[in-house]
């Protein structure tokens, strides 16, 4: 009898251990990540009884910090970029699923010179590997005016490493 509940004891702290463990997945993934994001991209002008112009935005590297805290529900993390050039910082909450995360969508701004419009990226998803965050995301933009029309497709990809305390 006393070897049954012994057993049943340990059995019971394995259980809560696991349980515990299995929790949470976002905890050790909490803290401050520093990295660059590379952004490329297309646009394309179409004007009315003119040819189409379409070019190549060149790819272009920008540092970023991350600030990644616990979101409300289970496996949620958010994940804030708190440096970099301010009218691009965005917020976006995502589930945590093994090593992989999927973000729900966010704005974010394009513009060029004093002209800025927000975007709404739909698609970013990213992988945490031993504190280092690779995440991809993209977002588009169309306009028509009169006729014309201008679109604009970009990709944004990069690496960010955990801060260490």
């Amino acid at each position: 009898m006393k070897k049954i509940s012994e057993f049943s004891v340990y059995m019971l702290i394995i259980v809560l251990f696991i349980s515990f463990s299995a929790c949470n997945k976002a905890k050790p993934l909490i803290g401050t990540y520093e990295g660059v994001t590379t952004t490329s991209g297309k646009y394309k002008f179409i004007i009315p009884d003119y040819d189409e112009m379409e070019d190549v935005i060149p790819s272009e590297n920008k540092n970023v910090t991350f600030e990644i805290t616990k979101g409300s529900e289970k496996n949620q993390i958010i994940l804030k970029q708190t440096g970099g050039e301010s009218d691009e910082q965005f917020q976006t909450t995502g589930i945590i699923n093994g090593k992989n995360v999927a973000f729900e969508p966010f704005d974010i701004s394009i513009g060029y010179g004093d002209i800025n419009v927000k975007v709404q990226a739909n698609d970013m998803s990213g992988t945490f590997d031993d504190g280092l965050f690779t995440y991809n995301y993209s977002y588009n933009y169309y306009q028509s005016l009169m006729g014309a029309s201008i679109s604009i497709r970009m990709k944004a990809s990069g690496n960010a490493q955990k801060n260490k305390k």
